[in-house]
């Protein structure tokens, strides 16, 4: 049994084999908040989002893929009183490679590096006053993992990585800064994804 499950295990991460996968920040939430106070019961804020991260790849050698991730996140908030509302939004695209590094009775460890571009959008409604801004995002992630398959083709995997993020936004004028001059903003942070893995041969 041990050695069946190795063989199906290893027949998936060989050359000319297609791979799909996504994690578990794949979703839709949504809801609202009330407030209490004494007897009195009066609506919060109202909001949703919505997360789709999948990718696609190949393997040009055996034990490593190559290929494209996306990832696309939405978010909205809306508050009654006062009227107020705010929205953001972003799209990703990127290379990824992982190479899966053994076979462990089924479970395969791998490394895992991506680098992706995209641009985003924020936007906030206060009473009838509305401000947008833009802005471009670079994203790097490295990470370890493992996939462990529990049918022929179909995985369960486990990210751990750790990311950095860089956004550039254009800078509101002022004394120190002319129309036109752009603000950066860098954020880095160690992350978990629970998600599948599908691995098709010819």
């Amino acid at each position: 049994m041990v050695m069946m499950i190795s063989f199906l295990s290893h027949a998936q991460i060989e050359k000319g084999n297609v791979f799909f996968g996504g994690s578990s920040n794949l979703g839709f939430t949504a809801g609202a908040e009330k407030i209490k106070s004494g007897s009195t019961t009066s609506d919060g804020y109202k909001y949703s989002s919505f997360n789709f991260q999948p990718m696609a790849g190949y393997f040009i050698v055996d034990k490593l893929p190559l290929g494209l991730f996306v990832d696309l996140s939405m978010s909205n908030q809306k508050f009654d009183d006062p009227k107020m509302e705010y929205s953001y939004s972003y799209a990703l695209v990127g290379p990824f490679a992982k190479y899966y590094v053994t076979d462990i009775n089924g479970l395969m460890p791998y490394g895992e590096v991506r680098f992706g571009v995209g641009s985003g959008k924020s936007k906030s409604v206060y009473m009838s006053s509305e401000n947008e801004e833009k802005y471009s995002i670079l994203h790097f992630a490295l990470g370890i993992g493992g996939t462990y398959f529990v049918t022929e083709n179909v995985g369960i995997d486990l990210l751990i990585n750790y990311g950095v993020d860089s956004e550039k936004w254009d800078a509101e004028p002022n004394g120190e800064r002319a129309e036109g001059d752009k603000v950066t903003y860098r954020y880095s942070g160690i992350g978990f994804k629970l998600g599948f893995v599908i691995s098709l041969g010819n």
